[in-house]
């Protein structure tokens, strides 16, 4: 998909009349692949193109676009190159000293001490050559290639970032429900914290964000792709997916709804676009839209094709009129991008029965029932829930935004971890015996004496 990509954008400059076909473009303006052709075929379409594209689409993009009439084909392409020379050197600049895991908020975060440099010694070289062109003012194709290559979140080239390995013996398939075996992969965390605060939560994370930086996150899925693509997956029925789709598991005590890097300005549709470039497979699991930032991003997951679970959590805990705002929210997105087919919505109530009136769910087409099952939910009585058997559980392992690789252990309706290694630090050496220890480990703890 990556190559069609590249193909599409050739063809465009060379016959443009394919940007006439439908969707084209739009796949184009989503993946930030811009030149001049595209450009002036993306001002001849505007008023057509869908909403959340036009959010998506960078603001100095917006302003060559609504500058095309005055422009030459040469200037387009010198804006462009200018673009991509100084996004690229404020990308590498930026994530050569981020803070890890990347705070929510601006990336220059001052309550984050500790930073960490994420360049390859050819990332640290190219940012010289972009700043230098920057200073003499020497923007080019050449420098605009090269800004696009760290800069462009769907064709970035890993090797300007640091690298790692993952042994697969370090992170075995390790998941087992009783009488039926089943198969999960190590869970990459793209977030910690959550902002949900779940009623039946285990987990039961702070409020606080914090996020993988979105290069690291390509270089942990393409490890792992690698490694466990062509080993042979367990393909067991279910309702909606088929657990071989849960080789991408994102989360752990976070919804995968609030990732956010913005050094780069990824969010998780970015993520599910990603994916299916490399005709990887996601299930989208959450709790809903949180704002219009959200609404983008989850029309960028539909946009996709990917599948989304939808969580509608209903106890006596819960604030059920914002639970259904959110719900509301849901179908209404679904509605306009005509995906409703996508939607699975999974209904959390206790033994009791539900607590709210069937019709809150009208306009979805899958809609499943599940009781809170015992141990995962520390805040309800235990009389209403499911019963499970101790040995539900084993011990899946879990990659972590700061990069930490945590195995994870429930007993007794506990999260309990211990700490493995970190991909960045392989020599760095602490103890994680809890969740609460975990949430509460800051990236200056993490780093502290390391080089």
């Amino acid at each position: 998909m990556r190559n069609s990509l590249q193909k599409i954008r050739i063809q465009a400059q060379s016959k443009p009349s394919i940007l006439e076909q439908e969707g084209i473009l739009n796949l184009l303006l989503l993946t930030e692949t811009y030149s001049p052709e595209i450009l002036v075929e993306a001002s001849y379409q505007w008023d057509t193109i869908p909403d959340f594209i036009k959010h998506a689409t960078p603001l100095k993009i917006k302003h060559i676009i609504e500058q095309i009439p005055l422009m030459s084909t040469g200037e387009i392409q010198k804006a462009l190159d200018t673009y991509w020379t100084i996004k690229g050197r404020d990308v590498l600049k930026a994530y050569q000293n981020c803070p890890l895991p990347l705070q929510n908020g601006p990336f220059n975060n001052k309550h984050t001490k500790k930073r960490h440099n994420i360049l390859s010694k050819k990332g640290e070289r190219a940012l010289l050559l972009l700043e230098n062109a920057i200073k003499e003012q020497m923007s080019s194709s050449k420098t605009a290639q090269l800004g696009e290559s760290v800069a462009n979140k769907f064709l970035i080239n890993l090797t300007h970032y640091k690298s790692f390995n993952i042994d697969p013996n370090l992170l075995p398939r390790t998941y087992h429900e009783v009488n039926r075996d089943k198969t999960i992969y190590p869970v990459l965390q793209l977030s910690e914290g959550c902002p949900n605060n779940c009623s039946h939560c285990l987990a039961r994370p702070e409020n606080k964000l914090s996020h993988m930086p979105y290069p690291l996150f390509l270089s942990v899925h393409k490890k792992l792709w690698d490694t466990y693509k062509t080993q042979p997956l367990l393909n067991i029925d279910s309702p909606y997916f088929s657990y071989a789709e849960i080789f991408q598991v994102f989360f752990d005590n976070s919804d995968l709804m609030v990732y956010k890097d913005p050094i780069i300005n990824a969010d998780c549709g970015d993520v599910s676009i990603y994916l299916t470039l490399q005709q990887a497979p996601l299930v989208f699991l959450s709790r809903g839209l949180l704002g219009k930032e959200s609404e983008v991003a989850f029309s960028k997951v539909l946009y996709t094709g990917k599948n989304a679970s939808i969580s509608f959590v209903d106890t006596p805990l819960e604030n059920k009129q914002l639970n259904i705002k959110r719900l509301h929210r849901t179908l209404k997105v679904a509605e306009k991008m005509g995906a409703k087919e996508q939607i699975l919505v999974v209904h959390y109530h206790l033994k009791s029965g539900p607590s709210v009136p069937e019709d809150i769910f009208l306009g979805f087409n899958k809609v499943e029932e599940l009781i809170f099952a015992s141990g995962r939910a520390k805040n309800l009585p235990t009389q209403e829930l499911a019963h499970i058997p101790d040995d539900y559980f084993t011990t899946p392992y879990v990659i972590k935004p700061n990069m930490d690789i945590l195995k994870l252990d429930i007993q007794n309706g506990e999260y309990h971890y211990t700490y493995v290694n970190n991909l960045l630090n392989p020599n760095s050496k602490r103890k994680v015996t809890s969740q609460k220890n975990v949430n509460h480990i800051t990236p200056s703890q993490h780093f502290k004496g390391d080089n």
